[in-house]
This record gives C-alpha cells, structure tokens and sequence, in this order.
C-alpha cells in the first residue's frame, strides 16, 4: 500500500447528479429512521453514478491502475470496484458483530470517500467492516463529526500507509507492532496466500535485476539498462511498490 494523491477536482457526475441523489437520500432518511436501522427499508445507491466511467477514469490515473490497498494491477483479468473507504450501505466492527445499517449513506458519492480496489480485497475481505478505536464515536447521520472518528483502517488517500506498514521479504507486517497496521493487513487480507505468491515472484525478478547491477564485468549498456528497470519497478507506477522499495533499500544496505 502506497500513499495516494487523490485529484482534487471532483468529477462532474458527482457534483452534479451525486449530490443531488445525496439529498434525496438523506430526506428520504429522515422520514423514517427506523425503518432503515432496521433494515426493512434500504437505499438503492446508482452505481452508475459512483462508479461512472470518468470517476474510475480519475481514479485509475490517481492510482496508477493500482488497488488501493493490495498495489495489484487487476485490469487485465477484471474490471476492479470502485470503492467506499466507509461502507455505504451497512457497516460492521468486526468479522465477529453484526451489521449495523445503514451505513455512511450520506457518502455514498462522495469524491473523498471513494478508491478503486481490486474485487478480492473490497468483496472477499473488506465487505462492511469499518472498524473504530472508539465505536461509540462512529457518525450515524450526516451531521454527526466525522473527523472525531478514529479508524483503524488506513486510508491511503488520506496518511502514509509505511508508518504502519512494512515487508519482511515478501509479507507484509505491522511496522514496530502497530495496531493499525495489523488489524489492515488482517482484514484486508494483504497476507492472502496468492497474493504472497504473487509478491514473492515479483521479489525474485526484482532481485535478479538489483543484482545484475552490481555485476563486474557487465556492459556499462547493460548496467545502465538493468538500473533503470530497477528504478522503474519501485517507482508509484509500478506493481508493489511498497514492498520493493523496502527490499531494494536492504539489499543496498547489506
């Protein structure tokens, strides 16, 4: 995971018609409570407005192609999810609660609540949890102050991910013990067993090339080849940036 600078022209559909559909939903809320934390009555959140094509246009580029929070190219193979850091629909502590609905309805398009993540970590792990250092601090309407929420979870969007997380060759591990960083790796499931094989090969390639420069001999071509490869693979565009970074800075130091 990589810190992501989120452009902060907010795209058209959601100025315009999301914020329309925010306000409707939020009426539509205040008519009867209940009958949404209950569940009887849901919100039908349009995806074709969260997740229009010029949203996951500006999030792709912001991203470099990227999920949020595996650093996984999934283009190729899927469409990926444009995502909601804070669920809108339910939301949930932990694996172990319920769900608690509604969710952060209110957000539901909103530019800064919005990523683009692969459909393992936001479908398969991510769901609805949004877990709270305090739960009782968790805004439950729109006028609730979101900013004395402390979540556990890190936004990349938002903070520096390296504070808390770092890489033990190619798995990820909470950086000086930190809670944040743990329970992320966790939930999101950022040690999944494919995705450690993924990284792992990649870490094999990237060592193959941090070797070939510093072979004697090598063609200063060559060299100068196999350093730029080197440069690219840890730079934002690339896949597992995180990680590399990490790896390259030890091997530079050993």
């Amino acid at each position: 995971m990589i810190r992501i600078s989120r452009p902060k022209s907010i795209p058209s559909v959601l100025r315009k018609k999301g914020r329309r559909l925010t306000r409707a939903d939020e009426k539509e809320y205040q008519r009867d409570p209940q009958a949404f934390r209950d569940g009887s009555k849901r919100f039908a959140f349009d995806r074709s407005v969260y997740a229009d094509a010029s949203v996951k246009k500006a999030l792709l580029a912001a991203q470099h192609d990227k999920c949020a929070f595996c650093e996984s190219k999934p283009l190729p193979v899927s469409d990926g999810d444009v995502e909601h850091f804070r669920p809108k629909a339910a939301v949930q502590q932990a694996v172990s609660t319920p769900c608690e609905r509604p969710g952060y309805y209110w957000l539901a398009y909103a530019w800064h609540n919005l990523l683009f993540s692969c459909e393992r970590c936001n479908r398969r792990h991510k769901k609805s949890l949004f877990p709270l250092v305090d739960p009782q601090q968790r805004a439950r309407i729109p006028t609730d102050p979101i900013e004395t929420e402390q979540p556990i979870f890190i936004n990349p969007a938002e903070e520096d991910p390296s504070a808390h997380i770092s890489f033990r060759e190619h798995v990820p591990i909470a950086r000086n013990g930190s809670r944040r960083g743990k329970r992320t790796i966790q939930a999101l499931g950022l040690d999944r067993e494919h995705l450690n094989e993924a990284r792992e090969t990649h870490l094999k390639l990237l060592n193959h090339i941090f070797l070939l420069t510093r072979l004697p001999g090598i063609p200063p071509e060559h060299r100068t080849s196999a350093e730029d490869l080197l440069r690219r693979m840890t730079t934002d565009q690339a896949e597992y940036a995180s990680m590399s970074r990490i790896a390259v800075a030890t091997w530079q130091a050993q």
